[in-house]
């Protein structure tokens, strides 16, 4: 039985592909493709007519199916980036015939120089890449970089695919150069051409898409004004004394106690957040922080102080000393952790107290950091953060 003659002429060229990525052009042959493709020479030169004819129907048939994969790998990537990596992945990606390939389009490109046929299929393979790779790179690039960058990542797939030739296809199947093209167009094309700034933005409900507010966006001028009024403010406050900076929080706490419920109603609306988690967690976690100015104002030199009359009600001493036993000062802010204090000295000695009048000692330690602890600690989620000059602890139970 007769076979279909675009069956068999696949069959013919598939040989020579096979012919070419074993023993190269130099051996290669009509004889050596008719008997891999198991038919007669004359049946060769029937559906090709010479050797030129023939490499220039393998190598349209081995861009042909590269090209294949490449559109197929581009209609499924969102995005001019993703495009770009998928463009690259598709040319370099791992696949079991890595090495064969790598070989038969070395071939090609050696035999290019020499056959107008075959380069004129490897001028198309290249502006076909370089057009996607350009259409893309305009979404993220400047005009004047689209062109460079282009070429680049062009000339660093054609230079994977001639050193993988080189080295036996471990280059593809391995995966490092991908990632290194990869590695570059990350640190080199950015995410978009910036686009007009605009002057406001719209907070929106994340529940029913409803716009709860505009907010206007101040440009560089105003925040620049705004940290100068602060920088002044703050020098005003630092002159003000610790009974009246009390009595301010004091004030604070007290208005975010009595708004409370509408704090939280607000922050569900912008967040999506359960009413019973702001309400309970967010806002009453705030307020907690400046709670502990209602009942004393702990000062570096451990006293409570009332801030209703400014008397000293109680002064502790902070049983924090360094590793050779000598007291370091606490240079960062006394921080409420639940219901209890934590007080850090600068030798890295942790002190707790109970958030009472009393402020009975509940314990010590110390970490084992020769350096200074200066920073304030932080606390989340039930964890403690401490900073030192050197390194940050976090300390939670296990």
């Amino acid at each position: 039985m007769r076979s279909d003659p675009e069956i068999r002429r696949s069959q013919i060229i598939a040989a020579a592909i096979k012919a070419i990525a074993d023993i190269g052009l130099v051996e290669f042959t009509f004889s050596e493709v008719a008997a891999r493709a198991d038919v007669s020479v004359g049946l060769v030169v029937h559906y090709f007519g010479d050797k030129d004819a023939l490499l220039e129907a393998a190598f349209r048939s081995v861009v042909r199916r590269l090209n294949e994969y490449v559109i197929a790998r581009l209609r499924i990537a969102a995005g001019p980036r993703a495009r770009i990596e998928a463009l690259v992945e598709a040319h370099l990606g791992h696949n079991e015939f890595a090495e064969e390939s790598a070989r038969v389009w070395l071939s090609f490109w050696g035999q290019a120089l020499h056959v107008p046929r075959l380069a004129r299929v490897q001028r198309a393979h290249q502006q076909r890449m370089l057009s996607n790779l350009r259409f893309d790179l305009r979404q993220l690039a400047t005009v004047g970089e689209v062109g460079r960058l282009a070429e680049i990542i062009a000339s660093m797939i054609d230079g994977v695919w001639l050193r993988s030739a080189m080295t036996g296809g471990f280059v593809l199947q391995s995966g490092l150069a991908r990632d290194l093209i990869l590695d570059f167009i990350a640190r080199n094309v950015g995410d978009g051409l910036a686009e007009p700034a605009a002057d406001s933005f719209d907070t929106i409900n994340p529940a029913n898409g409803d716009v709860l507010a505009t907010i206007r966006i101040d440009g560089s001028a105003e925040v620049d004004r705004a940290v100068a009024r602060a920088a002044h403010a703050q020098r005003g406050w630092a002159k003000v004394p610790g009974v009246e900076r009390g009595r301010i929080l004091h004030r604070a706490a007290a208005l975010l106690i009595e708004r409370n419920d509408v704090l939280a109603r607000l922050e569900t609306l912008d967040t999506g957040k359960p009413i019973q988690e702001t309400i309970a967690v967010d806002s009453a976690s705030k307020i907690s922080l400046n709670q502990l100015h209602k009942d004393c104002n702990l000062r570096l030199r451990q006293q409570m102080v009332c801030p209703e009359h400014g008397k000293v009600e109680k002064e502790v001493r902070l049983p924090i000393k360094s590793k050779g036993g000598r007291m370091k000062p606490v240079y960062a802010s006394v921080v409420m952790a639940g219901d209890e204090l934590v007080a850090v000295s600068r030798s890295g000695g942790v002190c707790v107290l109970s958030a009472t009048p009393d402020l009975k000692v509940l314990g010590t330690n110390h970490l084992e950091d020769d350096s200074e602890f200066n920073a304030t600690p932080a606390v989340s989620q039930g964890q403690l953060f401490l900073r030192s000059n050197r390194a940050v602890y976090c300390i939670a139970s296990q």
